[in-house]
């Protein structure tokens, strides 16, 4: 809607605004009036605030304006509203046009408070004084009012210092946070010793998260490869899987540098991503292995059997009992790990290793704590 409809109702105030400055004081009120109309009614804005110029003026009747700047600022443009509904304008919603049930429960609102100090007056009130019942009930309305708006200001300045005083303490909470991210960042690397790394520069994070990632890439291995009861083979299967997950690491490294590629930030990136390609091929492989296992296929069986029994059809008790297979195959390798696990915290000279390939040499020694029995019962 143009600048013409908007303002046609007020096309005659327009035209007495003769200086640029004061059109551009209402252009600029127009815009906020519009803006929070936006807010609320979308697309609907301009429609409204065309009938609220409207509405203005007759509720102006006969009386001139004499100042339209200051007429259309304080008085057309401005929503009129004592509730909190922002859709409510003058009594009315601006949406329907019916009766503002906000503004209704506070005219109730202030009915049953008078009437209420009416009855408390008259209780007081010596039967002599009768006639004096609405002069009394007016006085001691009044002093409720003022006081009520009293502690609304008072609330409202109390409420002021606590925000004042939240927004101190998170000024200060940031400060302690900015001087600790900067002491940190001070620090050396505790790998490498690289001064100003905060703790640990990017070569030796990524290098931590590669090695993280070799060592869980063997142990879903291992987990995929031996059964429970094969605890004496697993330092050395550990050994010859860690030689093939390096060597898949160190041949995407050699491969970059064959291609010019110097930086040791980039190859160290590059080698965590390739060790964490080859856990994710581990762990498929392993799941794919353990869903052929006997448990796997005993669980699908069975999972096909009721499927069928319950009158399905062939080809969607197939679709379940290889679903079943797959979790299957989850709960045995999630198995697996554990036992691995618990092994290795069951001995305390274990502990002492540093490296996953030194702890499993140690467990391969070594039988498991317990061992993994009746597996496709716990999966059904």
């Amino acid at each position: 809607m143009g600048w013409e409809r908007l303002l046609g109702p007020v096309e005659f105030l327009w035209a007495r605004m003769g200086r640029g400055g004061a059109r551009a004081r209402v252009r600029t009120a127009v815009g906020q009036a519009l803006r929070e109309l936006a807010g609320v009614f979308g697309e609907g804005a301009p429609r409204l605030l065309r009938e609220r110029l409207e509405a203005r003026l007759a509720s102006q009747g006969a009386a001139p304006i004499v100042d339209p700047v200051g007429w259309m600022i304080g008085r057309g443009l401005r929503r009129r509203s004592v509730c909190y509904d922002q859709r409510c304008d003058d009594g009315r919603r601006m949406d329907t046009g019916a009766s503002c049930e906000a503004c209704v429960l506070l005219v109730e609102d202030a009915r049953a408070l008078r009437a209420l100090i009416a009855r408390q007056v008259a209780q007081g009130l010596d039967p002599a004084r009768a006639g004096e019942l609405g002069r009394l009930t007016e006085l001691r309305l009044h002093e409720v009012v003022q006081a009520r708006a009293e502690a609304q200001v008072l609330a409202r300045e109390r409420a002021v210092r606590e925000r004042e005083r939240q927004a101190e303490v998170a000024a200060e909470r940031r400060a302690l946070v900015e001087r600790g991210r900067l002491a940190a960042a001070e620090r050396p690397c505790a790998d490498c010793g690289l001064e100003r790394s905060g703790g640990l520069c990017s070569v030796c994070g990524y290098r931590r998260a590669e090695d993280a990632a070799v060592d869980q890439a063997v142990l879903v291995t291992v987990a995929g490869l031996l059964e429970p009861t094969e605890a004496s083979r697993v330092g050395l299967v550990a050994q010859r899987v860690r030689a093939r997950v390096e060597g898949a690491v160190a041949a995407e490294q050699a491969r970059l540098l064959a291609g010019g590629v110097c930086d040791p930030v980039f190859v160290a990136l590059a080698r965590q991503f390739e060790a964490e390609a080859v856990l994710e091929r581990s762990r498929q492989e392993a799941l794919e292995r353990l869903a052929a296992s006997v448990e796997a296929l005993e669980e699908a069986g069975r999972v096909r059997a009721a499927e069928l029994s319950r009158g399905v059809r062939g080809e969607e008790a197939e679709r379940a009992a290889q679903r079943a297979r797959g979790r299957a195959a989850e709960y045995l390798l999630g198995a697996r790990l554990e036992r691995l696990r618990e092994g290795e915290r069951s001995f305390g000279e274990v502990a002492e290793v540093g490296s996953w390939r030194e702890r499993l040499v140690v467990l391969a020694e070594r039988p498991l704590s317990s061992e993994l029995v009746g597996v496709g019962a716990v999966v059904r």
